[in-house]
This record gives structure tokens, sequence and C-alpha cells, in this order.
């Protein structure tokens, strides 16, 4: 493939005469110059543009707001309804109907106040975009290749990984067709694709742009890094994640495809990282391992939930480290002491051990070791290659949950268990709340008229289920599921005297 690209770039920068005089290399050249036409074939219905309004006047003037506890039910707009609202106050049909096209997103005359592409990944219709594209959405409008097009609610988003899946209200859509995700690795220099919908002219027709280079570097931070250092902390673009490509893309590439050759995507693109004219090129969220098992959990309307090991860095940080120096002995991490009641803990950890890799990846900074636990998520069970007095042991890790202060959005949550839903106590700590994690599952949240709600159990710790202990979400749901009454023993965040409670 680097042969055919540099006898591509050779003949592109040849006169005339060479095509003729090398056959050969015009013919490698026009097999890859049919692999491109091909892969933005097949992938071009896929592309989309988002259309996105976060304007009051949908909750102020009409009525039309989200449900509280499902934020992500933005819903469609009735266009008939919204004019009949409005006509009592606007009499002027000129005005009334500016008002209208203002307001409905699938208006072909409409202009959006905030504009992004977006890539198909379910043929049910689930697209995939940039978080910070559609973050804080009053309405937003997907638009198909063709002039297809439907609101859309948001199935769930993270702000952490900047990731965010929409669901087309619209079922008679389906199927839609979608590019296959890249599984291979991504190399530097490697020839890539871009497909997005920019802000530009025609962008009502959601006629996709296509674009051509190479990647020009892998594992980057980014590079316009928030002024806190203490919230940049935070996202995972910050931990050397993304891909770099030679190309600046305009305004509205957010969520775009880049793709292999071969057709796979194999990053989505990203102007939160990098913004087109600072001659940094374009990035991407890479679609690898890591972003596929987040992606994954997206995709079924879930919450993200990070791994978290329990560690305390050499600055007093538990969660990550960007200020304090690496401290490097031999190609690895160190750390300073351990969380009680934590993974770390549990698996015998000791702040004289140096962590090498992680279920066989190196680490060599404290990043790399938050980045790894991170994308495990909460509940894997990673290995640990660990460096001990001399000799190399590995050491079996069951993840807790990191606690994510930014916003996310799960459609889906687990259903309640006679009343309750529960979380992981390692929350806790990272919340300042308790200086190590206590046993048991903490009571996130009570079903309305329940036994448990009546037992006043918000904010307890549920320490044993019959007698028998839980360590995570996952052992409190499966003993829950037992035929007959349960007995609980709980206590609460600030007293740990334990009393028991019994549901039916």
């Amino acid at each position: 493939m680097r042969r055919f690209l540099i006898i591509f770039v050779g003949l592109l920068a040849s006169s005339s005469p060479a095509w003729g005089q090398d056959s050969s290399a015009l013919g490698e050249a026009q097999v890859i110059d049919k692999a491109m036409v091909e892969v933005v074939r097949k992938a071009e219905p896929a592309i989309a543009s988002i259309f996105v309004s976060r304007s009051e006047d949908y909750r102020r003037l009409l009525k039309d707001a989200p449900p509280t506890d499902r934020p992500g039910e933005l819903g469609a707009f009735d266009r008939d309804k919204a004019k009949k609202i409005l006509a009592t106050t606007i009499k002027s049909s000129e005005r009334l109907d500016s008002a209208l096209r203002r307001l409905d997103l699938s208006d072909p005359e409409h202009v959006p106040e905030s504009y992004g592409s977006g890539v198909v990944i379910s043929a049910q219709g689930l697209v995939l975009t940039n978080f910070h594209a559609v973050r804080d959405a009053a309405k937003i409008y997907v638009r198909l290749p063709g002039g297809k097009g439907s609101y859309a609610n948001i199935h769930a988003a993270d702000s952490r990984c900047d990731l965010a899946v929409l669901r087309l209200l619209d079922s008679s859509l389906a199927p839609l067709p979608f590019p296959q995700r890249g599984h291979s690795q991504v190399h530097k220099g490697q020839l890539i694709l871009t497909l997005a919908n920019p802000f530009a002219a025609g962008f009502r027709d959601a006629r996709p742009r296509a674009g051509w280079g190479i990647v020009s570097n892998l594992h980057q931070k980014n590079p316009k890094r928030p002024a806190r250092d203490e919230q940049a902390r935070l996202f995972l673009y910050n931990y050397a994640t993304l891909i770099q490509t030679d190309r600046s893309l305009p305004v509205g590439c957010s969520g775009g495809a880049l793709l292999n050759l071969e057709g796979d995507m194999v990053g989505l693109i990203t102007s939160l990282a990098g913004v087109s004219g600072d001659g940094g090129g374009a990035y991407a969220i890479p679609f690898d391992a890591r972003m596929a098992r987040i992606v994954g959990v997206l995709e079924r309307g879930e919450e993200v939930e990070y791994g978290f090991l329990g560690i305390v860095f050499y600055n007093g940080d538990f969660r990550n480290d960007f200020r304090s120096p690496n401290r490097l002995r031999a190609g690895g991490v160190s750390f300073a002491s351990v969380i009680a009641g934590s993974p770390a803990e549990k698996a015998a950890l000791r702040p004289t051990d140096l962590i090498a890799a992680v279920d066989d990846i190196p680490v060599y900074e404290n990043e790399d070791l938050v980045l790894a636990i991170s994308t495990a998520l909460a509940g894997s069970t990673v290995r640990l290659k660990v460096l001990r007095s001399g000799q190399t042991e590995t050491l079996p890790v069951k993840v807790a949950k990191f606690f994510n202060s930014e916003p996310f959005i799960a459609s889906v949550k687990h259903p309640f268990a006679r009343g309750i839903r529960v979380e992981w106590t390692s929350v806790m700590v990272q919340r300042g709340f308790q200086q190590d994690i206590p046993a048991g599952v903490l009571v996130r949240e009570l079903e309305k008229g329940s036994l448990a709600e009546a037992a006043h159990l918000q904010d307890a710790l549920i320490v044993l289920v019959d007698g028998q202990p839980v360590h995570s979400p996952a052992e409190f749901y499966e003993k829950m599921r037992k035929v007959g009454s349960v007995e609980l023993t709980v206590a609460g965040v600030d007293e740990q005297t334990p009393q028991k409670v019994k549901l039916d």
C-alpha cells in the first residue's frame, strides 16, 4: 500500500507524458483510484448532517421539553400544533412563517444555529456523533443523503469520551446502510479518506464532502487543553488517544467518518481538539478496542462506567496525574499508596510495586495507566503486570467505577430490583464522602411507592443480601432475582450501624 501511495503521489506531480511512459505505475494508481471511489460510494449513504437547536422557545412558548428523568427524549416537532400556538401571539403571516422555519429543523429553508456530521452505525437508525455537537440540545434533526431525514432522540451520550448515539424517530427509514468499523491497526503514514458534511454551500443537500490524506500522527493529545487542569484531566482526548491527519477540515465536520481503503471506519472526526486553520490538521477519535467497548455501551443506551483502580499518585491524586513527576523506574508507573477497600488493595498491590503493563499493553506514564483502567470499564477484570522485588508478577484485578462528574445521558437503566437501583461504593471516595471504600453497594435511586422507599433506603449502603456479601451492582441484582422475600443488611453512609430490612 505504501508503494502504491508513493507511485500515486509521484504520478499526480508528473507531467502528462509520464503517464504514458509507465503503464505499470498507471495501473497501480488506477487500483488506488478505484478503491477510493468504491469506499466513498459505499460509505456516503451513511454520512448524515445533524441540525441542532438549543432554543428556549420550545420549552417557553410551546411547552415542549424532555422529561427531567429522561433528558434525551427531545421528540419531534409538531408543526401544526406549533402554528396554532404561535398564531395566538403572532398575527403577521410572514413573521409566523419565519418563526416556524426557525423552529422546524426539517424545513428545507432552515438555517441551523448549530450543526455537525454523524455516521449511521445501525440499520435500525442509530447515528454516532460527537457529544459536544449535541450537548444541551432542545431539538435534533438528522438529514441523510437523498433527502431523507428524521428528528432524533439522544439514545446515550458521554462527555468524557465526547461521543453520542442518536436514535432516529422515523422507523420507516430502516434499514439504513452503515460502514463496517475498523479493527485493523492504524499506522502513521497510512492513506485515509474523510467523509463529512461541512457547514458550507449546499449543506442542506446532505451530500458528504470526500477528502483524502495520510495519518500524520497517532496517540495525540488535545492541543488546546482547557485552562483548568482539573477539568482537563477528565476527558479522554487529553490522554493521547487521538488520530491526527495532515488535512484541516472546515466547520461542521465533527462526527464525520475517517475511513481506510478497505472501507472500514477507523475513526470519528472531531473538531473539539483541532479546528480548521490551526495548521495542525484534523483529529479523530480512534475506533480501537478501547473505544469499541465504549461505543458498544452507548449503542445499548447505557451509562459508560469507567474503571477505577484505587491508587494514589505522588501528587495526592487518585484519578489522574498531569502535573507531578512520573517517577519512572525501569519503564513503568509507581504510586504513593493504595486506598483501603479498593480493587488495588483487594489485589494486594503495594506502594513498592511498579506497574509495567495492563493486559499485556505496556504503561510508561501515569496517563497510560489511567487510560487503560478507565477504558477497561467498571466490573471488568484486568491483568496487571507488576515488578516486585526484582520479580515479575501478574495480578488479576476487578476494577470498580470511576466517578464521572461530567454530563452524560443514558436512556436505558437497569430495572428496579424490588424498588432499588444501586451504585458502586467506589464513587463515595472520589466524591469526598469517605476516606476508604466501604463494602457493599450504594443505593442510587428508589422507585416511587415501593417498599424500599417506605423503608427510607435512599443513600443507604447495602452490605448483605440474605446474609451474603455483595461486592458490585451486578452481584446485587443477581441476588435480588430470587423468588420470595429478601433480607437486606443496610447501613447509613455516615453511621455504620447495620440494620435489617425485609422486602417481599
